[in-house]
């Protein structure tokens, strides 16, 4: 997956699911990956909840994804 700047709570939901698309993975092998029941992804996924760090870094664990922190002025 190319990198991707994310400033918003829905551009964070939506490249997790691109990841997860890219992946060719159902929302319930995710949940399994990532140790959360299917019914997380998908709450995640359609903004129902927004998921707490704990759960957003056993997301990205399970994605292979990291998050790389910068100032703006570094772009």
């Amino acid at each position: 997956m190319k990198d991707v700047s994310i400033r918003t709570h829905e551009q964070l939901i939506a490249a997790l699911r691109r990841a997860r698309l890219l992946r060719k993975e159902t929302q319930r092998e995710l949940g399994e990956s990532a140790g959360l029941p299917q019914t997380t992804i998908s709450k995640i996924e359609v903004g129902l909840v927004g998921p707490s760090l704990k759960t957003l870094f056993k997301v990205l664990a399970a994605l292979e994804l990291e998050i790389v922190v910068r100032s703006k002025k570094a772009r």
